[in-house]
């Protein structure tokens, strides 16, 4: 018998292994469920994870501002224990990811709208019904408010000053995000 006319037992145990899995899931998920030490351990996992949430941030963590609201590079480089190069870095890091987020979310909102409105068009008017018209808008309107929220992030960071939304649309030259720009206080 070649190696071409022999049956393949590796496969055909994998498979007999992860019938076996599939057909057993139910009942070991059942007795893990019902299993007082099981339980009495996901308590335990849960009390840990819950103190982890409301533990109090480190002081290091956040950004320090003036009682205007400017951005204090050097007091947050100095309470953090970083110098003040590497807390430009970072700044310029947040206002990269803002850009991107910014852009990720205004693309998707976009596509998502145009590709509704072509099967809108393209199909019976039953398709384009209230309901589907409604996901739409709001998948759209979220995307759009999160764009609008990573555009005044990145604006904050760019102006080293924690403003408002108003404050942003009033202010700002423009409210599309710079990927790299001049951190300057303004």
């Amino acid at each position: 018998m070649s190696n071409e006319e022999k049956p393949r037992r590796g496969v055909l145990r994998w498979v007999g292994r992860q019938s076996v899995n599939v057909a057993t899931a139910y009942p070991r998920f059942a007795w893990q469920a019902t299993n007082p030490e099981a339980i009495r351990a996901e308590g335990e996992n849960i009390r840990r994870l819950w103190a982890v949430l409301r533990a109090p941030r480190p002081q290091a963590a956040t950004i320090i501002t003036d009682p205007e609201g400017r951005i204090d590079i050097a007091l947050t480089a100095e309470v953090s224990g970083l110098d003040i190069p590497h807390v430009e870095r970072l700044l310029a890091m947040r206002m990269r990811r803002t850009a991107t987020t910014f852009w990720a979310c205004v693309s998707v909102a976009t596509a998502g709208f145009l590709s509704w409105v072509a099967a809108a068009i393209a199909s019976p008017p039953e398709f384009a019904g209230l309901w589907s018209g409604m996901m739409t808008l709001i998948l759209t309107l979220t995307l759009g408010a999160k764009a609008l929220e990573a555009a005044l992030h990145n604006w904050q960071v760019r102006v080293l000053r924690l403003g408002s939304v108003g404050e942003f649309l009033r202010t700002a030259d423009t409210i599309l995000p710079s990927r790299r720009g001049a951190i300057r206080p303004r």
